[in-house]
């Protein structure tokens, strides 16, 4: 049957994809329903077409998969209307090392096949991310998706209110598996939607996904998702208002002050009803106990294993090799069946010192990026904007998985696919905007020719010599290419060619000989 409906699924996206590029004004409600439904696939049986599936798998990715979303993404893919990325995609090199230690993986695991369900949720990512990065260039594009996030919040928050009061839940999950994903996911888009509420009015749609879902958030009991909540929401104003402080933003803090007032108490008698009566503890209870006996089993899977057991493969191992039964982990189906949690710790487990140095090195690499265009890139922009949101997002994500592991699981990784291609919108952008800048500088000065490799204006080369830039420059402006001098020249050949050859491909004139 899944064959079938995924059969039925690719025939229907080309006929889609024709209308939708027939009708381009449908493309702000399109990424509306896009927004809408990272959220709603986890809510009816995920709106997934399992191609392999173990069920009983005790691994963090039990299927290969596709879902609505897959669908929905590649068909505005098809449909031609995401154009083409005028740079080079960032992080891809980091992308591949970390894939790469993915497949390498597999030669040290006990179920090869359980590799390549992670493999191939990996490379559905990676297409998520390249799709949005180069649907960004469409300036509706962005503020309809994140209209989407803020329609699904507040769904989210009637349906916790809903499990919580009326179902009787302690920890309501919302329509996702755990509270913790839904805590993890909510802060992921908080924060964007922050920062554009801090820069300038926004539709009463935002402002009301932005109040519900930290309301949201506060009724989880989950402690991580609250503490690093409000840290994330405190951590956006500041880069914000560092990045331009305006009278707005100041009013705006008087308003989370009021509104913090209001959350704290709801935030604590949800502890404590998580808690029931005992003494609420952010650093040790049971639960804790159990999370380092999880970090003891791990630090010794990776004594024995330091080129990891394979990608999916913790629980497994730490189940037939024995680690939980000498970490003394209570055996229970529900106990012996867990992960971690620490994605760190998972992460060097399972792929081990290859592996965790290329996560390592993917993290750093979108850390560094995104607050080193937060310094750089020009305020007052929706992009600047925007840079203080998602540089909060990514950090707290990275902070709160090491309290967590479903960084690896399927929801929340289609969230940081999407935050990424933004990002890389934004990065893409301003080094077009630099390039031009470069252009622009050399055609105003005489006598300065332009690297036709990379758009680096020169100073002027020796005399003697006349440069045009290499047949396959990237210069991707009309006034790339600037003026080329010829000058007289001079005796010394050699000497000029070695002194101009990083500029391009040089040619000696002697067309000037008499």
């Amino acid at each position: 049957m899944g064959y079938v409906l995924l059969l039925f699924a690719i025939a229907a996206i080309v006929p889609a994809a024709s209308t939708l590029r027939q009708n381009p004004q449908w493309v702000p409600m399109y990424w509306v329903v896009v927004g809408i439904s990272c959220f709603m696939y986890t809510a009816v049986d995920r709106f997934g077409i399992s191609l392999i599936s173990w069920g009983g798998y005790p691994g963090h990715t039990k299927q290969i998969e596709v879902t609505i979303l897959d669908i929905l993404i590649a068909i505005y893919y098809f449909s031609g209307l995401a154009g083409t990325a005028e740079q080079k995609l960032p992080f891809r090199l980091p992308m591949k090392l970390y894939f790469a230690t993915v497949l390498l993986s597999t030669f040290f695991a006990g179920a090869p096949m359980a590799v390549s369900f992670y493999a191939t949720q990996l490379l559905r990512m990676y297409f998520v991310y390249v799709v949005i990065a180069r649907a960004c260039s469409d300036p509706r594009v962005i503020p309809a998706l994140l209209n989407g996030f803020s329609i699904a919040l507040i769904w989210e928050f009637f349906l916790v209110v809903y499990q919580k009061f009326i179902g009787g839940a302690i920890q309501p999950s919302g329509s996702f598996g755990h509270q913790n994903a839904l805590g993890m996911v909510a802060n992921l888009v908080l924060f964007p939607q922050l920062a554009l509420m801090l820069a300038a009015p926004g539709n009463i749609l935002r402002a009301s996904g932005i109040g519900t879902g930290f309301a949201a958030i506060t009724l989880l009991a989950s402690r991580g998702s609250l503490a690093l909540g409000f840290v994330g929401a405190a951590l956006t104003f500041l880069l914000s208002t560092m990045k331009n402080a305006t009278g707005r933003k100041a009013r705006f803090a008087m308003l989370g002050a009021v509104g913090l007032a209001v959350l704290i108490p709801v935030a604590i008698a949800s502890l404590e009803s998580r808690f029931k009566g005992a003494e609420i503890s952010f650093t040790g209870d049971g639960e804790e106990d159990e999370r380092v006996r999880y970090k003891v089993a791990a630090a010794d899977m990776f004594a024995d294993h330091p080129l990891g057991v394979g990608a999916n493969q913790f629980v497994s191992v730490a189940n037939v090799g024995g680690y939980y039964e000498r970490a003394n982990v209570v055996p229970t189906a529900n106990s012996r069946g867990g992960t971690v949690h620490n994605i760190y710790w998972l992460t060097i487990c399972e792929l081990g010192i290859q592996g965790f140095a290329a996560f390592m090195l993917l993290i750093g690499c979108i850390l560094y990026r995104s607050f080193r265009a937060l310094m750089t890139y020009p305020g007052k922009t929706l992009e600047s904007e925007l840079l203080c949101g998602i540089s909060a997002s990514f950090l707290v994500l990275f902070v709160h998985s090491y309290f967590e592991w479903i960084l690896v699981t399927t929801t929340p990784q289609y969230f940081i696919a999407i935050l990424l291609g933004i990002l890389a919108h934004i990065l893409m952008k301003q080094q077009t905007a630099d390039d031009q800048a470069m252009v622009q500088n050399a055609k105003r000065k005489p006598g300065l020719s332009i690297d036709g490799a990379a758009g680096v204006p020169r100073g002027n080369p020796s005399p003697g010599l006349a440069i045009k830039p290499p047949v396959n420059a990237k210069v991707r402006s009309a006034a790339g290419i600037a003026s080329l001098a010829s000058i007289p020249r001079r005796r010394d050949d050699h000497q000029d060619f070695e002194r101009s050859r990083q500029v391009g491909e040089v040619t000696l004139s002697r067309e000037g000989d008499s």
